[in-house]
């Protein structure tokens, strides 16, 4: 397996691949952004990384509020989400200073609290199915 790191800015009118990491496919992806950041972080001025979802973790979400990065995550892990369907990268979040999610907003706007889940870790919204089908 082969993770590529890469710039990304559109006003750069030539963009570079800044780390290459290849690896058996048993390595988490999560584990791999861990291990590339900090070597990201000495060498550019990243301050955005877009990942798929299989690069989430404890470890990778203490690591972005520490150097203020932003995540963004095109898809949770598991499998293909249908097009019809909303993903949470459609919502936008917002967090406390400890990363932990207090409110979020889909698309057509309607704005809830979130709420603790029945396990550490997970969390719990309800929206209105007529405002955020």
């Amino acid at each position: 397996m082969t993770n590529l790191s890469e710039t990304c800015d559109p006003e750069n009118d030539f963009q570079l691949t800044v780390r290459v990491q290849t690896e058996s496919n048993n390595t988490d992806d999560a584990a791999r952004l861990a291990e590339a950041l900090p070597n990201l972080i000495e060498r550019t001025d990243v301050n955005q990384v877009h990942t798929d979802g299989g690069y989430n973790s404890p470890e990778v979400d203490e690591l972005m509020r520490e150097h203020q990065i932003v995540q963004i995550q095109t898809a949770i892990r598991g499998g293909r989400r249908s097009q019809d369907k909303l993903g949470l990268d459609d919502f936008h979040w917002e967090t406390d200073a400890e990363g932990q999610p207090q409110t979020l907003t889909c698309p057509r706007g309607q704005h809830v609290g979130v709420s603790s889940g029945p396990k550490a870790h997970r969390f719990g919204v309800a929206f209105e199915a007529a405002t955020c089908p």
